[in-house]
């Protein structure tokens, strides 16, 4: 089981492990043909790595034989949740 979130920063890439219960949900706006991913930021502070609103950042997920990578932008972070857009039109 491999979780990581990576933002690519002026030296190279830094890599942010979390734990895969750290995904909240998984849903689509058909309207705007957006994915539209919520972690739990209270099981993992993502902004303690310098992650902040409006990020690009690769996310890879995997467990079992469930698993994605793909390319977003961080929407809105908080004390609760964090949400991550991917799509044509997230950018």
């Amino acid at each position: 089981m491999t979780c990581y979130i990576e933002k690519e920063t002026k030296y190279g890439v830094n890599q942010y492990d979390f734990d895969s219960g750290a995904l909240f949900s998984r849903d689509y706006e058909p309207d705007s043909h957006i994915l539209i991913f919520t972690f739990d930021t209270k099981q993992t502070n993502f902004k303690e790595y310098g992650l902040r609103e409006g990020d690009i950042v690769r996310v890879h997920y995997e467990k079992d034989n469930n698993g994605f990578d793909l390319m977003g932008r961080i929407d809105d972070m908080n004390d609760a949740f964090m949400t991550i857009f991917v799509g044509e039109y997230a950018s």
